[in-house]
Parts: C-alpha cells; structure tokens; sequence
C-alpha cells in the first residue's frame, strides 16, 4: 500500500519515535534513546565525515517531536476510513500514471523516500531561482530545507509562499557567494534558537542570555526573509566609531538586525560546522536598555557571544556587520 510505504519511511526519518501498541488501546511509552544512537552511529560509517550532521540532526528533532509525540500517531493507528479515503485521493491525481508509480513505490527505495520526505514538508518543493541561487553559493547558502531540518522551523504555506522567490540578481550573488551568505530567515527569534541549543547537550551554540533574555530584541522574530549576509566585518570597520563605520556602508549595504545575525551564524554552523567571526564582534542594527549598541560575536567552544557598545566606542574587535540591500529584483534561469 502507498500509504504504508509512505508511513514507514515518515517514522525512518524520524527514527527516534518508537511507538509500543498493547492489545487495548495505543501508548505512547516516548523515545528509546540508546536504539537510535545506533542507527545514527551506523549511518554515520556509511557516510564518514557527517557524524555531526546526524547527531545535530537527531537532537534537534528528538526534542521537539518529544514534546509533541502524544499528538502523534503511526500509520497503523490512523483510521481505517481515513487512509482509505486519502488513499483514493492520492491516486486518483495520479491518474493515467498510476502503474508507473506503484511500480517505483514498489521497488524504488530513494523515491519512497522523496516522496515521504514532500509530505513531512508540507508539500514544499524549491523553485527555479533557489535551485539556481543554491548552485551559485555552494556552501554559503542556507535555504527553507537547512531551516527545516536544523531549527525545526515549520513553514506555513503563507511563509514558503513569501520566500519562494530569491530576491537578488545572479550577478549579485555570483559576486557576493564567497564573502556573503544567502539565508532563509524564518520568524525565530534569539530565545527560540536558545531553545535549540538546549536541546544539543554535547555542543554550546549561544553563550549566557541572562543580561538580555528579557530585552526586546532577544524576542524579535522578524519576518520571512531572504539575506545576504556579510561572512566577516565590513573591512576597515575595527577601530572606529559607530558612525566612522556607517561611513563604510556601501548604497547597497545596510545594517542587519541581532535576530538576522545569530540566526544566519548559527544555522551556518549547523549545516556547515564553520565559525563565523571568531574573535570579533560586529554591530547591529539594536540597541539595549541603556542605548548601546549591540553585538555579536566571539563565536568559539563556548557558544556565540552578544554584548554591546556605546555608539562612541572604537577597538580593535569591534567591527560592523552588514546585509545586502533587497530591491524588487528576482533570480532567474
């Protein structure tokens, strides 16, 4: 059956749900956590290099479908009428084609798993302009697939709908894909991202919060956005005041927001394992309770660290962050 197939790889890819079914009714007896470090650890041999990928990935997942598995159910607790009745659904689009599909669920592993993994997202598939924009940066791009599966984020149809069209000309990106990084920024604020580095007991992502866990800027979501995002500071911007280093900006350039900064730092790190500005701070656009600016930076073992400074302040790691000003223009083949 489609929907069987469909099911079973759901539950491999989050291969930390283990559901246990007695003969009256269905429990949820939570997580075996030793059973699942196996299969991670045993996919990671098959893939050297990505121990940290699956682990990161694992984590991140474990906790939040931890917190919701009483909500969850697998393919054999679904009602009977319900599977039926999407099954026919499902089908039906298929239309003339249907042979052609079953014969592919049925002996195609890799296509059971693409078409599983299309309905865990909601449906979502990359346009053109992020297929191409994801060719350009390389490694310097985190897209709604990197967001999905490092912060959890679920997109709604309205916020895929708002990032579905990269914002940047390819003579933009193709200048800017190795000093910038292209990110999806989705409604997380810092507080939410120090939710996922609770979940990650073996690494730290952001340093202490408790000077400014209750500030506004710690809870700003900001909006749906694509970003390009300086890698380092804007050159020649230690030293100088905040406005010597406004001064640099270039028309194209404005300051990001703490919210854009972390998040894009952190999701970098995740996908990437690269720490971006080590030994430095970079301004942003926020200020704290008592008007400073804040920063962020120092990103090492400890977590990436926030501060601020007074607009007057100058030093030798103090420089200034900086995104690619977006204008109506869109990628394109």
């Amino acid at each position: 059956m489609l929907f069987k197939l469909i099911y079973s790889i759901i539950q491999k890819e989050h291969k930390q749900l283990l559901f246990i079914q007695n003969s009256s009714e269905t429990s949820f007896l939570g997580l075996k956590i030793l059973g699942l470090k196996k299969l991670v650890s045993s996919e990671a041999r098959r893939k050297p290099g990505s121990y940290s990928h699956f682990l990161v990935a694992f984590k991140i997942t474990s906790k939040r479908l931890t917190e919701k598995v009483k909500n969850m159910k697998v393919w054999t607790q679904v009602p009977h009428g319900d599977i039926n009745a999407a099954n026919q659904r499902l089908w039906r689009a298929f239309r003339n084609n249907a042979d052609e599909v079953a014969d592919r669920l049925n002996t195609d592993p890799e296509f059971v798993g693409k078409v599983a993994r299309f309905m865990i997202s909601g449906g979502y598939e990359p346009s053109e302009s992020q297929i191409l924009a994801r060719v350009i940066m390389g490694r310097n791009f985190f897209g709604i697939e990197e967001a999905i599966k490092y912060f959890g984020v679920k997109a709604t149809k309205q916020q895929l709908s708002d990032l579905g069209e990269i914002p940047f000309k390819k003579s933009v990106l193709e200048s800017c894909k190795d000093t910038h990084i292209l990110v999806a920024v989705f409604p997380l604020s810092i507080l939410d991202i120090h939710g996922v580095d609770k979940n990650l007991p073996d690494q730290t992502l952001l340093y202490s919060m408790n000077w400014y866990k209750k500030l506004p800027f710690a809870a700003d979501k900001g909006i749906p956005t694509w970003q390009l995002v300086r890698k380092e500071p804007i050159p020649n911007s230690v030293w100088e005041t905040l406005e010597g280093q406004l001064a640099l900006l270039s028309k194209n350039e404005e300051l990001p927001t703490a919210q854009i900064m972390v998040y894009t730092i952190i999701g970098h790190f995740l996908a990437t394992d690269e720490r971006l500005f080590e030994g430095i701070y970079v301004r942003c656009i926020n200020v704290d309770s008592f008007g400073a600016r804040v920063a962020v930076g120092d990103f090492d073992h400890r977590g990436l660290a926030i501060t601020s400074y007074s607009d007057d302040y100058r030093g030798k790691s103090v420089g200034l962050s900086a995104a690619f000003r977006q204008k109506p223009e869109f990628l394109s083949f």
